[in-house]
């Protein structure tokens, strides 16, 4: 949450009057708001999940690090997984899933992220946001096996592979968040003929250097926490874990003053409009 509306800051802001700046303003603004839109529904799932189990619910994970995934497909297996797998049983699986012929399978595909984004609001940026994610998941599919043999006849390590994979489902990811955090299609197509045809200008740095340097370097602390979690070298629950007692409650210290000194007042999260 201290993350996520640092970052509203500079999103609101820049993406209120995209026409007002530069390429690489608004690119540095999508970037932000790819992080601030995760921190801000993990960090308010993970809130529920806490609270539920304080009460004895057990409460599915939402999150499972997803801007780690390799692939659009282990993306939706990563990301809003209770709501991903309400569609898969409740839409994609009822109108046949992949248990049909080729082009009812593409129609399947479409239909139910095309649901998913209207189930965001009556907007067109919605609509095109699950159209974009819709053709990202059947174009994977239908290249994975080329671009798999490809791979192998360069002789391409695993860690490149992966590493190569993250890189690409992030980007292809931030490019469908434009037309979702956008307020219209018009506004979404100038961000985006900014960010790849109009780059060059001046970055806009937000009313404080200070704060955007401190927003940079707390998504960069979340990227390395988000790598040890992966590798299983931190865990997710501190309070299970066997690290010592005085090491938990130092860590759990360290959290609550972090959250004091460099939280924001409260904003509401983006996914209540939903």
């Amino acid at each position: 949450m201290v993350i996520a509306d640092r970052l509203a800051e500079y999103v609101n802001l820049i993406y209120k009057t995209p026409d007002s700046f530069s390429g690489a303003t608004l690119a540095l603004a999508t970037y932000f708001f790819a992080f601030q839109i995760y921190c801000d529904f993990s960090g308010y799932t993970d809130i529920a999940i806490g609270s539920g189990r304080i009460l004895g619910y057990d409460l599915m994970e939402n999150f499972h690090l997803p801007y780690l995934a390799t692939s659009i497909t282990e993306f939706w297996h990563r990301w809003h997984i209770s709501l991903s797998t309400w569609f898969r049983d409740y839409v994609y699986f009822p109108l046949g899933g992949n248990r049909v012929s080729e082009g009812r399978w593409i129609f399947n595909i479409g239909a139910t992220f095309l649901l998913s984004g209207l189930w965001h609001g009556a907007n067109w940026t919605f609509l095109i946001w699950g159209g974009v994610h819709a053709a990202y998941y059947i174009l994977e599919i239908f290249l994975a096996s080329p671009v798999g043999k490809l791979m192998d006849w360069l002789a391409f390590p695993a860690w490149f592979r992966r590493t190569l994979g993250r890189v690409l489902t992030f980007h292809l990811v931030l490019l469908g968040w434009v037309f979702f955090r956008a307020s219209s299609i018009s506004d979404a197509a100038l961000i985006l003929e900014k960010i790849f045809f109009s780059f060059s200008g001046t970055l806009y740095l937000g009313p404080s250097q200070l704060a955007l340097y401190l927003s940079v370097l707390l998504i960069l602390a979340l990227l390395v926490v988000m790598i040890l979690q992966e590798h299983g070298k931190l865990p997710l629950y501190l309070s299970p874990c066997q690290l010592p007692v005085p090491v938990r409650w130092s860590a759990y210290l360290v959290l609550i003053f972090g959250i004091a000194i460099l939280g924001k007042s409260s904003n509401e999260f983006i996914y209540f409009q939903f």
